[in-house]
């Protein structure tokens, strides 16, 4: 075979080979991580009855206010915490995820299979989104770059945070991050300019998407470029980048606050009405320890079983410190790093994310720098969780895990690099609860055939059915009565959410365990409703198992 022939025939060869690599290694991502769901023939959602379906619920709410449903006419005033308003502030409003799960709507699905669906692409768009990094921002080869979007989507710390889907997806703020990258390394004013603006309209969109991602996002660029203002290397063309773009980023700025600023000035309403998290009961607890940087979670199965023993047994709220990646995935990623220090990018992604790392941890007595972030930061103190960051921090490991896996094929490792990659596959496999929609929607329709059509608004209190304690789970019946409002279109006072609506706590334990529990939530509903007493049958008692 001549040398043309040979190079005609290694050309296709070497598109299906960039075609299947990515595509193998997303297929085995997706089946990991969401294996009960796609085993079960779509019957079971990935995690719990809680925060799955607050979501899910949240995203029909922008569904329904996009068509203008009765009972969705605001956005802010979604028709749970019946009578109280902009209610939608106390939490995301993932307006923008809501261009991923409204087509599905609109194929005919119902909420919840939509929700199932709205989960795979979320992860497969996060594959996406970084192996583009990997391959137009750090200059890698196609395999590399599929390994490393690999470990950025299906990575232990993010899927072990399916329970909260605004936290799993992260394809923006990376395609954010490449927009900064290629507009600094454009030559043409107009590419910079384009790419300028595509930033911020990505950061205005991840904003209307959740406020983690995007303030996280907006702290990493500052801390990149107080790394960069101390670097001599990237000082004066930093200062060239901005004198030349001024204009764009002046522009782009403003229209991104004009933009936010309606979302802004509503969550500062309701921070004022519900107060802003408490430093010592809810962010302390959820700020990194060091033992957090090495914790996998029992869920894994690799290394769960050596989860349950010191230094990690002691470790507050376990669900928001599984933070490692594993063993063999870390050393390699930090290789990875190492042998590329000498690019400017990769220092100043190691840079912030180290930075980030010192600031979320609790040092030994105690101390944390994450008080002045609370306390100085704009924002900071919306930030119940910083151990979150390490999701952020996952862009420049995954950047070290593809460099080293490309720098074991340009030496013709091939078989350690399949090796490398095969370890870090299986380091990220957890084991994945998951319940039952169809079982769900029998108790939602149980609740909602009790509903009187004529009612206004409606409450459910929940009894046992057989003798015994209920479970504890008052924030699953709450959202069984939300759920059950999207079928009869009432309003219901019951509500679940990250934030309680101001006053309404007592009303939170719906559990009726005698004479009592009734007279007390009657008293509740008499306070919350300023006096009012709803319509004769708008009180609805649901019996649940106990167990």
């Amino acid at each position: 075979m001549s040398h043309t022939d040979r190079q005609t025939w290694d050309e296709p060869v070497s598109r299906w080979v960039q075609l299947v690599v990515p595509g193998l290694l997303l297929a085995i991502g997706l089946f990991t991580a969401f294996y009960p769901t796609l085993l079960s023939g779509f019957t079971q959602v990935q995690q719990d009855l809680g925060d799955p379906r607050l979501v899910n619920y949240l995203l029909e709410h922008g569904f329904r206010w996009v068509h203008g449903w009765p009972g969705h006419e605001s956005l802010w005033d979604p028709p749970f915490y019946h009578p109280a308003r902009n209610i939608g502030a106390l939490h995301d409003t993932l307006i923008g995820l809501g261009l991923l799960y409204w087509p599905v709507r609109w194929a005919g699905l119902p909420p919840d299979t939509a929700y199932q669906v709205f989960m795979l692409a979320v992860s497969s768009l996060n594959f996406a989104a970084a192996y583009l990094f990997m391959r137009r921002g750090l200059r890698v080869e196609n395999t590399p770059a599929a390994a490393g979007a690999f470990l950025f989507a299906f990575a232990n710390v993010r899927m072990a945070r399916l329970l909260h889907q605004q936290l799993v997806a992260a394809y923006l703020p990376v395609l954010a991050i490449l927009c900064v990258v290629l507009a600094f390394r454009s030559e043409r004013r107009r590419q910079r300019t384009h790419a300028i603006w595509a930033f911020f309209a990505l950061l205005t969109l991840q904003m209307w998407s959740g406020f983690y991602h995007a303030w996280y996002l907006i702290l990493s660029l500052g801390l990149a470029m107080a790394w960069a203002g101390l670097s001599r290397r990237l000082r004066m063309p930093v200062r060239a980048f901005l004198l030349d773009s001024w204009v764009a980023v002046t522009a782009g700025g403003v229209a991104f606050l004009a933009a936010s600023s309606p979302m802004i000035l509503r969550h500062l309403a309701a921070a004022r009405d519900v107060g802003f998290h408490d430093f010592a009961g809810d962010v302390l607890p959820r700020t990194a320890h060091l033992a957090s940087w090495l914790y996998m979670g029992t869920p894994n199965l690799m290394y769960g079983l050596l989860q349950e023993r010191a230094p990690f047994a002691s470790l507050p709220m376990p669900v928001e410190h599984q933070l490692a990646s594993g063993l063999v995935t870390t050393v390699v990623a930090l290789a990875g790093l190492w042998l590329a220090r000498h690019r400017p990018l990769v220092r100043l992604m190691v840079a912030v994310g180290a930075t980030l790392a010192v600031l979320s941890t609790v040092w030994p007595g105690g101390f944390t720098l994450w008080t002045w972030v609370y306390e100085l930061v704009p924002g900071g103190a919306a930030i119940r969780a910083p151990a979150r960051s390490a999701l952020i921090m996952l862009l420049p490991l995954s950047a070290g895990f593809a460099l080293a896996v490309g720098g074991l094929e340009r030496r013709g490792r091939f078989t350690v690099a399949a090796l490398v990659l095969s370890v870090g596959i299986i380091e990220q496999v957890r084991s994945q609860p998951s319940f039952d929609k169809l079982r769900a929607r029998d108790a939602v329709s149980r609740i909602a055939s009790e509903v009187p059509e004529e009612c206004p608004a409606f409450y459910v209190m929940t009894v046992p059915s057989t003798p015994g304690p209920l479970p504890y789970n008052p924030w699953k019946y709450h959202l069984d009565a939300m759920w059950a409002q999207l079928a009869v279109g009432s309003p219901t006072v019951n509500g679940y959410s990250g934030f309680q609506a101001a006053g309404w706590l007592p009303l939170y334990d719906n559990v009726v365990r005698d004479e009592d529990d009734r007279a007390r939530l009657g008293r509740a509903l008499t306070q919350w409703l300023d006096g009012r007493t709803l319509q004769a049958g708008c009180v609805v008692e649901v019996s649940a198992a106990t167990r």
